[in-house]
């Protein structure tokens, strides 16, 4: 289903933060492209939700099956952000441009913002008067905007769910802060076959106990499975279609922050759901597919990284530094510090990195913060409960990441067949509403990687947290308990020549039960070993089982993931990508390059005017009260022929004389001044873009108005300059 908004009246979609001289502003995108989130939407049908059944007096158990309970009972619906009508397109077409010099600082975010929004002002009246200190500024959407946003069914939904959905939505009058004081007017729909008023109020009025039909619940046909004898991998890609939540343990209170990669926990989780969707099974448990698939432990899924041109990237060594305070610039010089010690201070490179003959690439997915906060119903206030006001940290859309299913090839050809091409799912935190849409694709089944070349001495890097527990059963993140596995793992001695170490508190939520887990300590991602061999059998095939198998407590869920690193070098240089230059032809953006080519034109008439008026050299011989008098006429003037014809009423008069004198008569009578400042070399630039996108710069109208510009700004800023200099 489609949802359709179109913004009505000023709209304050509060992003609940401020920015310079602007007291609230609202929700953009990183390019300035305003959206409305998906939290807020839900939200407020939800809210209506409950006021049509309480009209209606009916029970409101049915909204909490649509839209969900709390925080763990999920509703039928998922709401995706709304955005402008051709988001995508006009995205892809801003994000081009601004990677052109001649595009770049005209399309600065502030600009792509001024077209969509205006400034509104406020402010408390006391005894009559302005209330001292009490002047707001807002940021207010423009009226007239259409926005688009899809919501998905995770169930069939009864007729009376479709009923108290559609009644919702045509009850969404208004959204967004001071929406009861006449901001926020929205005209809401969507498309529901054979649904109207009457219709929806009659079937929620039905005996509540009536027996909806829907589709049943019953095991699909699939055969059981096999097994080859042959260990493969199954590769995957995870492509975010919406900003992603992978929710991990900071210290900020009122911020949730996320993982910068999705961990196999949550992928065996939505794979888990995808199958039990896919088979329609009442007691998953109980199927033996099921079991053999998710539970018995035969599938290793790895957790899924960043990739970016082809290439898989894994989370920084902490042994790899850079300077201090150092830009990162093509060629950036980053030491190995268990092998070198700078004599200037360094820190982690930090991120993920990509190993590429001598020098590493470093990428780190994109993410944005989000600002939400609870209301009270009834008063539409924002609540005072502890926690109310919170902020999301989420991966950006469109990033992609990569991992791997380890297992017997039949059960990986058995996942393969079942899924086909791929699917489209939710992971993270609020899933149902603005957050989590994700797409999986599955690729090729190859072999299990084997390590080709082999020293005594490596690095083992931990890819993904790895828990140990000490000889009493508890966890324990050391190098003791650390080298005590590893010994016994590869069935040698070993020695820890040098590690570079962090922790981590690890726990996840199962869903099946609605809580969390045990929370226990582990080696966080990025931890090195300098591991050397002492009389070791085979060490090929063990460290090969070690890589393929991990390590450590609960690794068949992909905790304890390790790479063996050979050849590790004293220093690295750091590469940066360079972007290929391409041709561009704007189609959907041509109204906002229009907008600010326009607006960028009239500025440089405006500057111009204060240009002139700073350096007038008869400052001292023309008043303050002429300048006033011909601003204020220029101000209600709407053509050429009204000015002249005012300024021919003065021509003999005292003020006509006085404009003679200081030489501004023939400039004002003339009026037009745009052929002269045209020629200018500072404006050859903004010309020939004007003209690419065919705006007329020379048209009789146009010419006036920028002439008139310009001289209220000459007259504006020299009465100003004036009453400076005294």
């Amino acid at each position: 289903m489609k949802l359709r908004i179109e913004v009505c009246s000023y709209t304050l979609l509060g992003s609940g933060e401020g920015s310079g001289l602007i007291d609230a502003d609202i929700v953009f995108d990183e390019f300035g492209i305003p959206y409305i989130p998906a939290r807020r939407v839900k939200g407020i049908l939800k809210e209506i939700a409950q006021e049509v059944c309480e009209i209606l007096g009916i029970s409101e158990k049915i909204v909490g099956k649509v839209f969900g309970e709390g925080g763990f009972l999920e509703g039928k619906l998922r709401f995706e952000n709304l955005y402008i009508e051709n988001y995508s397109e006009i995205k892809d077409e801003l994000e081009q441009l601004k990677n052109t010099n001649e595009w770049r600082n005209l399309l600065h975010r502030e600009n792509i913002v001024n077209y969509f929004t205006t400034l509104r002002y406020q402010t408390a009246i006391e005894s009559g008067v302005a209330k001292e200190g009490s002047l707001r500024t807002f940021r207010v959407l423009k009226p007239h905007f259409v926005f688009i946003g899809k919501i998905k069914r995770k169930d069939l939904l009864s007729p009376k769910e479709s009923a108290i959905l559609y009644l919702a939505v045509r009850n969404f009058k208004r959204i967004g802060t001071s929406r009861n004081r006449g901001y926020g007017e929205v005209n809401a729909s969507i498309i529901s076959d054979g649904m109207d008023t009457e219709k929806a109020i009659e079937i929620l009025l039905k005996d509540e106990n009536e027996v909806i039909e829907t589709e049943s619940m019953v095991s699909r046909d699939v055969e059981q499975f096999s097994y080859s004898g042959k260990r493969k991998m199954l590769e995957f890609f995870i492509r975010t279609l919406a900003p992603v939540v992978i929710s991990k343990q900071r210290g900020e209170q009122n911020t949730v922050n996320t993982e910068k990669y999705i961990p196999s926990s949550t992928i065996r989780g939505v794979l888990a759901n995808a199958f039990i969707e896919k088979l329609r099974l009442k007691s998953a448990h109980e199927d033996d597919r099921f079991y053999t698939l998710f539970l018995k432990g035969d599938l290793l899924t790895t957790p899924a990284y960043p990739v970016k041109d082809g290439n898989e990237y894994l989370p920084a060594p902490l042994f790899l530094h850079k300077k201090k305070g150092e830009e990162e610039i093509d060629g950036t010089e980053l030491y190995n510090i268990l092998e070198e010690v700078p004599g200037e201070k360094t820190k982690p490179l930090g991120g993920y990195v990509y190993f590429e003959n001598g020098g590493i690439r470093k990428h780190i997915p994109g993410t944005e913060f989000f600002f939400h906060n609870a209301r009270e119903r009834i008063s539409g206030k924002a609540t005072k409960k502890e926690g109310a006001i919170f902020y999301y940290e989420a991966i950006k859309e469109e990033e992609k990441f990569k991992g791997y299913i380890m297992g017997d090839e039949n059960l990986l050809n058995a996942i393969k067949g079942l899924y086909e091409d791929g699917f489209s799912a939710y992971v993270g935190r609020s899933k149902t509403a603005q957050y989590g849409h994700v797409e999986f694709e599955f690729g090729g089944i190859s072999n299990l990687p084997k390590i080709s070349k082999y020293d005594k001495d490596f690095f083992l890097l931990v890819t993904s947290p790895l828990i140990l527990f000490n000889e009493f059963g508890f966890p324990e993140a050391s190098e003791r308990v650390f080298k005590r596995y590893l010994e016994r793992l590869l069935d040698c001695e070993i020695e820890i020549k040098a590690s570079a170490v962090k922790v981590q508190y690890v726990e996840s939520f199962v869903g099946i039960w609605r809580m969390k887990s045990s929370r226990v300590i582990a080696i966080a991602p990025g931890s090195c070993f300098n591991i050397s061999l002492i009389e070791c059998n085979d060490p090929e095939d063990k460290l090969n089982r070690l890589e393929n198998y991990g390590m450590g407590e609960r690794a068949e869920q992909g905790f304890g993931r390790v790479r063996v690193l050979i050849d590790i070098k004293e220093r690295y240089s750091l590469r940066k990508e360079k972007t290929a230059k391409r041709d561009i032809k704007p189609l959907k953006i041509l109204d906002i390059l229009v907008y600010v080519l326009k607006t960028k034109e009239e500025e440089y008439f405006e500057y111009k005017g204060f240009e002139r008026a700073r350096t007038f050299g008869y400052k001292g011989q023309i008043t303050n009260h002429l300048l006033g008098r011909l601003e204020r006429m220029l101000a209600d003037v709407q053509d050429k022929e009204n000015w002249q014809n005012f300024l021919n009423e003065i021509k003999d008069r005292q003020a006509g004389k006085k404009l003679k004198d200081v030489r501004l008569w023939d400039e004002l009578y003339n009026f037009d001044i745009c052929d002269k400042e045209r020629q200018q070399k500072d404006f050859q630039d903004l010309g020939d873009k004007l003209r690419l996108v065919s705006i007329n710069v020379e048209s009789e109208k146009k010419t006036f108005d920028l002439s008139k510009i310009y001289w209220l700004s000459f007259l504006r800023n020299l009465r100003i300059i004036k009453k400076m200099e005294g």
